[in-house]
């Protein structure tokens, strides 16, 4: 936490700049996420073969997914 005084403009900068960061890295993971999502539900790759294929007697999602 950094308190934000009326006449320390570096303090705010640096801030701004954190803030800047944490928002770019969660841009990042979110994209990252929703790409390994994406590529989950169209292409049938190795990951997404085992887990069916590991959930297959469990689930019916084999069936649904595979």
């Amino acid at each position: 936490i950094i308190l934000i005084e009326p006449g320390n403009k570096y303090l705010v900068i640096e801030f701004y700049s954190n803030l800047y960061n944490y928002l770019f890295i969660m841009y990042q993971l979110l994209k990252f996420v929703s790409l390994t999502i994406r590529q989950f539900n169209q292409e049938p790759t190795f990951i997404l073969n085992h887990y069916c294929i590991k959930n297959m007697f469990r689930s019916g999602l084999y069936r649904k997914h595979c």
